[in-house]
């Protein structure tokens, strides 16, 4: 029995670990090229190669009409594999509010 309890303990806290880390930065949107959202502020240049469909609905980024405007950007980081070698990391937002 406690075998089986330790376990169970193991298990979940393998599956805690791996819950996804929610990042928060505020920036201005700069635009969209190549499946790209590209934000900055002051020196600092952030590019999010991901958009969760929900935010898409509220913030059509591919529009030119939100450059420039300042948001508060959430966003979790994806382990991107290339070629079944390179692993990168990309940011994806998964929300944004208008400070503006």
């Amino acid at each position: 029995m406690k075998t089986i309890l330790v376990g169970i303990f193991f298990i979940m806290f393998l599956n805690f670990s791996k819950q996804e880390e929610i990042k928060t930065l505020s920036a201005s949107f700069d635009g969209y090229e190549q499946d790209v959202y590209y934000f900055s502020h002051d020196d600092n240049i952030y590019n999010f190669e991901g958009i969760e469909p929900e935010v898409l609905n509220s913030f059509d980024l591919k529009d030119e009409s939100h450059i420039g405007k300042s948001f508060i950007i959430s966003y979790k980081e994806k382990e991107i594999t290339i070629d079944d070698e390179q692993i990168y990391l990309a940011w994806i937002i998964t929300e944004l509010k208008l400070t503006e």
